[in-house]
């Protein structure tokens, strides 16, 4: 009876049950059945919407209670992202490994009878904020076409002038609290801020080094700022590693010149500039620049260990070229050069020569050509798309007279008393007045009127006492004989500071009263206090003499710009060459004949070398160096009627140089050569040993000891320029295209020269 009654109770318990429900419902369970409900699942951590740093723990946790079982834990439940899949399991876990981006959490509970419960939470996981009181970041990609292979530890331009962009309203007004992060955002890149304006027209321009840039897919870096108690984040020399040399930017302006370490190295190596620019307000491809003359501006840069570079080397530049600039033609002003042939030789590949403004023939580096004499007459302009030298083969051959020497007062002394003189007025504007005077001021030629593009010689004249001064009330170009036959020589004009060397006989003419003249030789003698005037004359007497180069090397020093001098008398044949002032001193000679022997004077060097047109050397000399203001002499010495070097060779000095050498003619008396050096815009040079130079007409040069490639560049527009020398080839590069290649080889020349921005080349 206790078991029936047992279920009649239980059965009673049942009805009871359905009649609250509504009896008569068929929607109900027979004896021992339930209702299984699925999990209720929340996600306690993180929070909807969080945004998480990347590589950080997150941690996840939840619940999930079921009406049967309870809290279920351990396997029942399964985090998944809809990202990375299932990241976890159980009411807790950590995680650092969530990859970038937005992530939908979903948290599955499963209870024992398969019912399953979901709740889902958004979360960001970004990259790392470098820090909480940086407000702003930008992400910055630079696309992996623009390397052409794979850089390390690179300076990458970063320019922004969006004037809408968010930086320029919450940087701080100087741009101090800029920084720049890896693509982790927390790992600071070394940055260097060249300009920063956030007013007016915006805009930011920065390098930053890039750790890695590749060339398969693309860098992202960060830009932080939104910092208003940040200090300057910049790290100027973290950007140029050890491999600069020097970097300047050129955007630092003052009004003068001779403003001392005003252009700074970014560079450890401290490699500043002082200021010698007249120009200011100048404005450069990244923001502000430099404009120079091609006279008389520069930058000098010292001569620091750290810019003698032996082996590779790169050298690169923004430059526009002017539409108009200095003028490298050479002149045919003797009517003797007139009828002889002219050989030329070039300093770079490409070179297009022109006789007359038409094209004539095209030479590479060390090659030379003949211009023959039936294509010139007296006055006919030589030019070149590149540099060049050239010289007469009559006997008393010369260079031509290049544009720069021209001047409106000249003065030697007469030398072998009877003088022919010749004058051409190329430039203008309009008619020259020239007139010839002797020492005591009595008129020996003229007043002569010379239309603009007219030459015109002096036949003979005898001064009596060896002196004649030329006047000018325009430019002209002037070039001398002592006879119809031998010792021809181009006149420069007046100057202070002349150097050449002793032959036989140096002869010197004064244009001015009270000219105190200092004398110094090579072989450390010196004259010092001599006093002239005006139609004086006189010969220096100080140091050795000799024929064939062996003389002392020469410096004259005057008070005021008032002299003139040769040497002469170097025993066989037409000996005269005149001397130049330090200006005109050169590092590279290209030598356009044979010659019997090279003779130099250097200001403050020791060692010269000549190299054939492969980079081979030929020869070289050293002497003792004698400090300023002697000269230093060097003798490349040969033999009377043997060819020392051929045509083509290049002489590179480690100082500044005079030059002249005596062309070789078997059996035959032939004049010693004056040597002009190359005269192109210095964008970049340190004297022989390397440089970029600039030629007027858009051509681009790049020279390593001496020997130099070229490339073409537009006018009054920006180009990219790089120069790179590996040791056994050198390249130009204009706006990234390699443009010109030359096989070259050995190490660069170490020469004692200042590196300089912006001056001529100091080659001539």
């Amino acid at each position: 009876m206790k078991h029936i009654s047992a279920n009649i109770r239980n059965l009673f318990a049942i009805f009871f049950c359905l009649a609250l429900l509504g009896c008569g419902s068929s929607n109900w369970s027979v004896p021992g059945s339930s209702v299984n409900s699925p999990p209720v699942v929340v996600i306690t951590g993180p929070l909807d919407g969080s945004i998480l740093d990347e590589g950080t723990v997150i941690t996840f946790t939840g619940t999930a209670q079921d009406a049967d079982e309870g809290a279920l834990s351990g396997a029942f439940l399964v985090w998944t992202s809809d990202i990375n899949g299932q990241i976890g399991t159980g009411t807790t876990f950590d995680i650092t490994t969530l990859s970038r981006g937005v992530h939908v959490i979903t948290l599955t509970a499963t209870d024992a009878s398969g019912e399953s419960g979901t709740a889902s939470i958004t979360i960001t996981i970004r990259i790392p904020w470098f820090g909480a009181q940086w407000g702003f970041r930008q992400q910055i990609t630079i696309s992996a076409s623009m390397a052409p292979s794979d850089q390390t530890d690179f300076p990458a331009f970063v320019k922004i002038t969006d004037q809408l962009n968010p930086l320029f309203d919450n940087a701080q007004a100087d741009g101090d609290d800029i920084l720049f992060t890896a693509d982790d955002g927390v790992s600071k890149l070394d940055h260097e801020v060249e300009y920063y304006q956030s007013t007016g027209t915006e805009e930011l321009d920065a390098w930053v080094r890039i750790a890695n840039l590749s060339s398969t897919s693309d860098t992202v870096i960060y830009m932080y700022y939104g910092n208003s108690g940040a200090l300057n984040q910049e790290n100027v020399n973290g950007v140029w590693d050890a491999g600069f040399a020097g970097v300047w930017h050129l955007k630092e302006e003052q009004a003068g010149t001779g403003n001392l370490g005003l252009y700074r190295d970014s560079t450890t190596n401290n490699n500043h500039g002082d200021d010698y620019v007249s120009a200011t307000g100048q404005d450069g491809q990244i923001n502000s620049g430099q404009e120079f003359d091609g006279v008389s501006d520069y930058v000098d840069f010292g001569n620091d260990a750290s810019l003698d570079i032996t082996g590779g080397i790169t050298i690169e530049a923004w430059v526009k070229p002017a539409l108009s600039g200095f003028d490298r033609a050479r002149y045919v002003i003797d009517s003797v050069h007139a009828s002889s042939d002219i050989d030329v030789v070039s300093y770079v590949d490409n070179n297009v020569i022109s006789v007359d403004g038409s094209p004539y023939i095209t030479l590479n580096a060390g090659q030379t050509g003949t211009i023959g004499s039936s294509d010139i007459s007296q006055g006919s302009e030589i030019g070149g798309t590149g540099p060049f030298a050239l010289a007469s083969r009559s006997t008393i051959g010369d260079e031509m007279v290049p544009a720069t020497f021209a001047g409106i007062e000249f003065v030697y002394d007469a030398g072998r008393s009877v003088q022919y003189l010749y004058f051409c007025n190329p430039f203008g504007p309009g008619n020259a007045d020239i007139t010839v005077y002797n020492s005591a001021g009595g008129i020996l030629w003229g007043p002569e009127i010379l239309a603009q593009g007219d030459c015109t010689s002096t036949g003979a004249l005898n001064p009596g006492d060896d002196y004649y001064r030329v006047l000018s009330d325009i430019p002209i170009l002037g070039q001398a004989d002592n006879s119809t036959t031998i010792d021809g020589y181009v006149m420069y004009p007046i100057a202070d500071d002349l150097w050449g060397i002793r032959s036989n006989g140096v002869y010197a003419g004064v244009a001015k009263d009270s000219t105190t003249v200092d004398m110094y030789a090579s072989d450390g003698s010196s004259l010092t206090g001599n006093i002239y005037n005006q139609g004086d004359s006189f010969i220096v007497n100080i140091g050795s003499s000799g024929s064939d180069g062996v003389g002392s090397a020469i410096h004259l020093n005057a008070s005021q710009s008032a002299l003139g001098a040769i040497q002469q008398a170097d025993s066989d044949g037409g000996e005269s060459t005149t001397f130049l002032p330090n200006s005109e001193l050169s590092y590279v000679f290209a030598v356009p004949q044979p010659s019997e022997y090279i003779a130099l004077a250097l200001n403050e060097g020791s060692k010269c070398v000549v190299y054939d047109s492969a980079g081979n050397i030929l020869d070289q000399e050293t002497t003792t160096q004698q400090t300023y203001p002697y000269p230093s002499k060097i003798l490349f010495a040969g033999a009377d009627y043997v060819q020392k070097f051929p045509a083509g060779v290049f002489v590179v000095c480690d100082a500044p140089a005079y030059a002249y050498y005596e062309r070789i003619d078997t059996g035959l008396d032939t004049d010693e050569v004056n040597l002009w050096g190359l005269r192109d815009l210095g964008i970049v040079s340190k004297g022989g040993a390397y440089a970029l130079t600039y030629s007027p007409g858009g051509k681009v040069n790049g020279f390593v000891n001496g020997i130099g490639i070229s490339a073409d560049v537009s006018l009054d527009v920006w180009s990219h320029l790089v120069l790179t020398y590996n040791g056994s080839e050198q390249k130009i590069y204009v706006d990234g295209v390699p443009i010109a290649t030359r096989n070259l080889s050995g190490l660069i020349l170490d020469v004692t020269t200042n590196l300089e921005i912006g001056r001529f080349a100091n080659w001539y």
